[in-house]
């Protein structure tokens, strides 16, 4: 189950992670400053959906086939580049997640005009102290950890999903439903490497201009995330909870699974 392979590390990258743990203890002090600026706002998260189900959107290509108008009266929240298709769904979302520097510097204009309740790693250039924007803490640690309070600090899974999963617990939510959770990508390559992209269609998400040809971007961590969405779904089951994923033939096989269909149905 090992990540990295003994024959992959080098001086390089050996380097690279010291740098980000250095960039994240600094970060953590300064958080540890300001963070009391935010108690409010996620005092007033906490809990605040206690009972309700959520929605999860991921971005694979299975979503293209999804008719999200069926969850515009439905708790919904989405993750990145998500925004794209707002207009298309005909309805904004409840929450929006972002917690990947490459996205966030590269999109940062986008992400900041989105009108609805966005969370956003703290790393990133945004003005928090605006009503709808919420900082988040992702620390770098060596193993993750599912947190039960946004406030001291998340991590990551490798993935924002498994951020927006420690969301849902936080404010509440008793079922989550996961969409779009494709867990399968196009391109192959060691894990976190940034590339740009060179092709001219990006066949890994739901739109082909999801992540367009000259943007940076990272190769996922697979075995990471599939780590980290057991400890999201051990912590939802001993709690009562409930985390189902409705993604048509998504390879992830953590969760369990369920038609988008049966799930409306019983809602009808």
């Amino acid at each position: 189950m090992n990540r990295i392979k003994l024959k992959e590390i080098s001086i390089v990258r050996v380097f690279e992670f010291l740098k980000r743990r250095v960039s994240n203890v600094i970060l953590q002090y300064i958080w540890m400053r300001k963070r009391a600026n935010y108690e409010d706002k996620f005092a007033k998260l906490k809990n605040a959906y206690s009972g309700q189900e959520l929605f999860i959107i991921a971005n694979g290509p299975s979503l293209a086939n999804v008719d999200m108008r069926v969850l515009e009266n439905k708790f919904v929240m989405t993750m990145n580049r998500a925004y794209l298709s707002f207009n298309d769904w005909g309805f904004v979302p409840n929450f929006h997640v972002c917690i990947n520097d490459l996205v966030m510097e590269q999109f940062r204009r986008d992400l900041g005009s989105i009108n609805t309740q966005c969370f956003y790693s703290f790393s990133g250039d945004f003005d928090f102290e605006k009503a709808n924007l919420h900082p988040v803490f992702i620390k770098n640690k060596i193993s993750d950890e599912f947190s039960e309070d946004f406030l001291r600090y998340v991590t990551s899974g490798g993935t924002v999903t498994f951020v927006c999963l420690q969301l849902a617990y936080y404010m509440g939510f008793s079922k989550v439903y996961l969409l779009g959770l494709d867990h399968n990508f196009v391109e192959q390559g060691r894990p976190n490497l940034t590339e740009t992209r060179s092709a001219d269609k990006d066949l890994s998400h739901y739109r082909s201009d999801y992540f367009p040809k000259g943007i940076k971007w990272q190769l996922p961590d697979l075995v990471r995330s599939e780590l980290a969405y057991s400890l999201a779904l051990n912590k939802f089951q001993k709690n009562g909870r409930i985390i189902m994923d409705l993604t048509e033939n998504g390879k992830c096989k953590v969760f369990p699974k369920a038609p988008l269909s049966d799930v409306l149905k019983n809602h009808s």
